[in-house]
């Protein structure tokens, strides 16, 4: 991603792995099942951008505002529909077989 940033592979690694546990474990299992699908996203996205700005700022590798526009859209985009599998696998009761 030499047009977006100045980072190298790992840390673009990085940044991916704990931007996905921050927000799994704040978003998609807290406020996903009590906010909704529309709140979990916004959350994700904000934090999202707090820990890639974070992480470019502890590493020198300075995010460009399309370079962070870009993985916004993929993110949002994703996360809808994440979410809406999450929604149906963990989140909604169905009946037992007896």
């Amino acid at each position: 991603m030499p047009h977006f940033s100045r980072a190298d592979t790992t840390v673009a690694i990085l940044a991916a792995l704990l931007a996905a546990l921050a927000t799994f474990l704040t978003a998609d299992l807290v406020v996903l099942p009590k906010l909704g699908n529309l709140t979990a996203i916004l959350l994700d996205a904000i934090i999202s951008v707090l820990v890639l700005w974070e992480i470019s700022y502890i590493t020198g590798a300075s995010l460009k505002v399309p370079g962070l526009v870009l993985i916004l859209v993929l993110l949002v985009t994703g996360e809808w529909y994440y979410h809406r599998y999450l929604i149906r696998l963990l989140f909604i009761r169905r009946p037992r077989r007896r």
